[in-house]
């Protein structure tokens, strides 16, 4: 949204003016991911008709880079020192380098740490029993997909660690905008799983970006999981916005059959309590 033509609340409104006047063309709009910052939101909240399909989804943790004094002051606290322990047994038993990408380079990345990803896949599938787990390499639209976006794209930032046998021991895909550095993709070799690779990747990170102008935070991606709250107490709340047709019938069904779904799940979770 240009902001010099318009307000970016104005072509909002013209959005949903348009969506509105084909409602005949849809059933249900999902919007997920929506920050408490954003216009989008501000203007669903305010509007009585959207207001009431809009709930809470989770938090991104964030660490504000410009936030630490300095790199060795962050490392004084508790996990870094754990983590700085595993930097020394990996670079002792393994040896590494940390490795940041972007741009042309990541083209040449895109195989390798695809590969790390299915591979972990299968890991947790046969020896984790992770059947849920699946890998955004795998297919052909996917793969069609990444390798488009990784495509001499400066804005997609690969960190990762090789080791001394050039293999990627660990790595993390980023995406630059604004300043802030989003994380929405990571994996690791199964063989160095004992070492704690992730905590020794942003320290490492951490460690690289401190002192640059460019980044200034680090946004881990969404999930409200432990071990980013042991890197940061800085978080970004985030809602979804979910609207059915009224108007079709299709989707009035599919709306009535999803609520049964919920309340049997439910239910079952009630059963499981008592």
């Amino acid at each position: 949204m240009d902001s010099e033509k318009h307000s970016p609340r104005t072509v909002i409104k013209e959005l949903f003016s348009s969506i509105e006047e084909h409602a005949g063309k849809w059933d249900k709009i999902e919007l997920s991911h929506l920050s408490k910052d954003s216009t989008l939101l501000y203007y669903l909240l305010r509007h009585n008709r959207y207001n009431s399909s809009i709930s809470y989804l989770t938090t991104c943790p964030q660490i504000n880079l410009k936030s630490l004094k300095t790199s060795r002051q962050e490392e004084r606290q508790p996990l870094n020192t754990k983590a700085r322990y595993k930097l020394n047994k990996l670079r002792k038993d393994i040896g590494y380098e940390f490795k940041l990408t972007s741009g042309s380079e990541n083209e040449a990345i895109y195989n390798r740490i695809s590969q790390v990803h299915k591979n972990e896949k299968m890991y947790l599938l046969q020896e984790k029993g992770r059947l849920e787990r699946k890998s955004i390499f795998e297919g052909q639209n996917n793969e069609d997909f990444y390798k488009c976006m990784f495509h001499e794209n400066e804005h997609v930032i690969v960190a990762y660690l090789e080791s001394d046998q050039g293999s990627i021991i660990a790595y993390q895909v980023h995406y630059l905008m604004n300043g802030v550095l989003y994380g929405w993709n990571t994996g690791y070799d199964p063989a160095y799983a004992q070492y704690g690779v992730f905590d020794v990747l942003m320290l490492e990170l951490i460690r690289t970006l401190h002192d640059q102008e460019q980044i200034t935070t680090i946004d881990m991606g969404a999930g409200s999981y432990p071990w980013k709250y042991k890197w940061t107490d800085q978080f970004v709340v985030t809602y979804s916005f979910t609207l059915w047709n009224r108007n079709s019938h299709w989707a009035r069904l599919v709306e009535l059959l999803v609520q049964t779904r919920r309340g049997i799940r439910a239910a079952k979770g009630v059963d499981k309590v008592l």
